[in-house]
């Protein structure tokens, strides 16, 4: 089990154990008394999410924990009869009155809904001010929305810590809330850990040990790219014009790749230009040099790219960079 997936299921657990499930509200049982422990058979799963199950002879739909199937039998308390019959799980005996740990808390907050995928990451703003940038400054922008995501601040807190970089650089990104910027500003340097896995906390992160609520999607981003190795992002890359953004780690080594060479990354965009249609580039870059996959939807745009191939591979020698292979083929 990879660990984003034991979190999500140790997130599902400290839900369920703070959760009531009621019964539709003509279910009465008048036999059963507040505190009464009781079996329920778990009959089907039901397309509205509930369960139909039997408690004391009677048939009854309700919902019941995450993970929950047929044929399985679970033990519940009733802990109402009025307004609606409601119970919630019986626990081991000791475990009544368990709290979860802050990590257990913490955990819960991150992932509310463990079993969906975390929507990509997306900015209030557009990225460039118009379309009519130099390719560097492009380049650049987009470096600098993905190492201002919030996704690796605390290895840039480290950096800020060894000098490596600038408090304005660490306000950029979403953790810094205004007072955690001034808070940073009055820490007394001389008293900052040396080592890079102590650097300095970041106040506005936590409300009594607990994440805040604005700065749990970034968090739950976090774990996410530390197990996937992937970093999702739309936008407006300017005014108007929206675009999708992966970055990820390439998995599939080379065999004969050196034990010291660095990964290969992936990288893939998706927009809609208003002269070429759609267009769909792919890039797959490596230290022996880099491969370039492009899918358009218009048959002009095909053989408008297919024309700069060699204006591509000139620029990208001129910057040290080996064009291993292209193609530019039509979407189908």
């Amino acid at each position: 089990m990879n660990p984003l997936d034991a979190l999500s299921k140790i997130a599902l657990l400290s839900q369920s154990l703070d959760r009531t499930f009621t019964a539709p509200s003509d279910a009465k049982l008048p036999q059963l008394e507040v505190g009464q422990a009781v079996n329920a058979k778990v009959e089907e799963a039901l397309q509205n999410g509930n369960f139909r199950v039997t408690i004391a002879g009677q048939s009854l739909q309700m919902s019941l924990p995450q993970g929950t199937k047929a044929g399985d039998t679970i033990r519940l308390i009733v802990v109402e009869k009025e307004p609606r019959l409601t119970f919630k799980l019986d626990l081991p005996q000791g475990t009544q009155e368990t709290q979860l740990s802050p990590a257990g808390r913490l955990i819960s907050q991150i992932l509310p809904d463990a079993a969906k995928p975390s929507p990509p990451l997306t900015s209030s703003s557009p990225v460039l001010p118009s379309p009519l940038e130099a390719p560097k400054a492009i380049a650049h922008a987009l470096q600098s929305t993905l190492s201002e995501s919030g996704l690796f601040y605390e290895s840039h807190q480290a950096q800020w810590v060894m000098g490596e970089r600038s408090l304005d650089q660490l306000k950029l990104e979403p953790q810094n809330l205004p007072q955690a910027a001034e808070k940073i500003a009055a820490t007394d340097m001389t008293k900052l850990p040396l080592k890079l896995n102590q650097a300095p906390d970041n106040p506005p992160l936590k409300a009594d040990g607990i994440v805040k609520h604005d700065m749990l999607p970034v968090v739950r981003h976090q774990i996410e790219t530390l197990e996937t190795r992937e970093f999702n992002w739309t936008g407006q890359i300017w005014p108007g014009q929206n675009m999708e953004w992966q970055v990820k780690e390439d998995g599939h080594r080379n065999s004969s790749a050196s034990a010291i060479e660095p990964p290969a990354w992936n990288s893939r965009l998706r927009l809609t230009l208003p002269a070429l249609g759609e267009v769909d580039a792919g890039l797959r870059l490596a230290a022996s040099g880099v491969q370039i996959t492009i899918k358009v939807e218009k048959p002009e745009a095909e053989s408008r790219m297919k024309e700069q191939v060699q204006q591509l591979q000139t620029a990208l020698q001129a910057n040290g960079i080996q064009l291993l292979s292209i193609a530019v083929r039509q979407h189908g």
